[in-house]
C-alpha cells in the first residue's frame, strides 16, 4: 500500500512540471503574439508550479510592467525564486538589478555573486557584466586581467559588447599584452554584428593602419554603415573623409551632408565645423566682391 502511495506521489511530482511545461509553452505563444493580459495568468500558472523559465518569464512582465502593472519588489522577488534555482538568465538578471538599485538596493558585492554564479557556468552575458566589474572594481577588487579573462569567455561566445570591450584592452594593452592584429580582429566580429564603437574602433585602426596594413576604402565603408545607423561620431568621420577625398572622391556637398546629420545628432565637432565652413565661405564671398 505504501509503494503504491509512494509511486502516486512521484507520478504527481514528475506530473506538475509537464502540466507547467503546457502553461508556459501556452503562456508564451501569446506573449510572442504581444498578448500580454492573456500570457500573464499562464505563466504566472507555471511559475507558481517551480516552472524556472516561467518564473524568469514572470519576473520580466513585473519588472515591465506587462499584462500586469509595474512592480520592481515582485519582479525581484521572482527573480530571486529562480536563481535559486540555478536558473542563469534569473541570476543575471538578479546580478543587473542589485547593479544599478532598480528593484532592490543597490548592492555590488550582491551583484559580483550573482554574476559569478552565471559566469562560471556559461552564461555570456553574465560574463560580460562581470568583467566589467572586474574592470571596475565594483563589488570587487579591480582586476583588469581577470576582467579580460571574463570578457574572452564570453566574447567566444559572440557576445559582441565583449568582443568590443576585449579588443580596446587589447588595443590599449590594459590588462592584457598589447596585441593590435588580434584586437582588429575582435573588432572585426562584433563589428560585423552591428555595433557601432566596434565599427568605430574598425574603421580608425584601417585609416591609421594600426595592427593592418592602412586601406582608407574599409575605413570609408564602416564609417558608411555606422553612419547609416544615426551615429553622430560616424556621421562626422564620414564628412571628414568626403571634404578630405579619403576612400572616395572628394566631394564637399556630401562632406556638407553628412556634417549636417552628425550636428543634429549633436556632435559638437560637426557643429564648430560647419560655423568654420560658413565663416570660410562668408570670408570668400566678401573679397570677391570688395572693392
Amino acid at each position: 500500500m505504501n509503494r503504491i502511495i509512494s509511486t502516486g506521489l512521484l507520478l504527481l511530482f514528475w506530473a506538475i512540471p509537464a502540466a507547467a511545461n503546457v502553461d508556459f509553452v501556452a503562456g508564451d505563444r501569446f506573449y510572442q503574439q504581444e498578448k500580454f493580459t492573456q500570457a500573464f495568468g499562464l505563466i504566472e500558472k507555471a511559475a507558481i508550479a517551480q516552472h524556472r523559465p516561467a518564473q524568469t518569464r514572470l519576473a520580466l512582465m513585473y519588472q515591465y510592467g506587462l499584462g500586469v502593472s509595474q512592480d520592481f519588489s515582485r519582479a525581484s522577488q521572482w527573480f530571486e525564486r529562480a536563481a535559486s534555482q540555478g536558473c542563469q538568465d534569473a541570476q543575471n538578471y538578479l546580478g543587473i538589478m542589485f547593479e544599478t538599485g532598480h528593484g532592490a538596493d543597490r548592492d555590488y558585492q550582491a551583484a559580483f555573486q550573482w554574476y559569478l554564479k552565471a559566469a562560471e557556468r556559461g552564461h555570456a552575458r553574465a560574463q560580460n557584466n562581470l568583467a566589467m566589474l572586474y574592470a571596475e572594481g565594483l563589488g570587487v577588487k579591480k582586476d583588469l586581467s581577470t576582467a579580460a579573462y571574463w570578457y574572452r569567455q564570453a566574447a567566444e561566445q559572440g557576445h559582441r559588447y565583449a568582443q568590443t570591450s576585449l579588443a580596446m584592452m587589447l588595443e590599449s594593452g590594459l590588462g592584457v599584452g598589447s596585441d593590435l592584429e588580434l584586437a582588429l580582429d575582435w573588432y572585426q566580429q562584433a563589428a560585423k554584428q552591428g555595433y557601432s564603437i566596434a565599427m568605430l574602433n574598425l574603421a580608425a585602426m584601417y585609416e591609421q593602419g594600426r595592427g593592418v596594413q592602412q586601406d582608407l576604402q574599409q575605413a570609408f565603408d564602416w564609417y558608411l554603415q555606422v553612419a547609416q545607423q544615426g551615429n553622430a561620431k560616424g556621421a562626422f568621420q564620414l564628412g571628414l573623409m568626403f571634404e578630405v577625398g579619403l576612400g572616395t572622391e572628394p566631394d564637399i556637398v556630401q562632406a556638407v551632408e553628412w556634417y549636417e546629420r552628425a550636428a543634429r545628432l549633436g556632435n559638437d565637432s560637426a557643429i564648430l565645423k560647419l560655423s568654420q565652413m560658413q565663416d570660410a565661405l562668408d570670408d570668400f564671398t566678401v573679397s570677391r566682391y570688395a572693392d
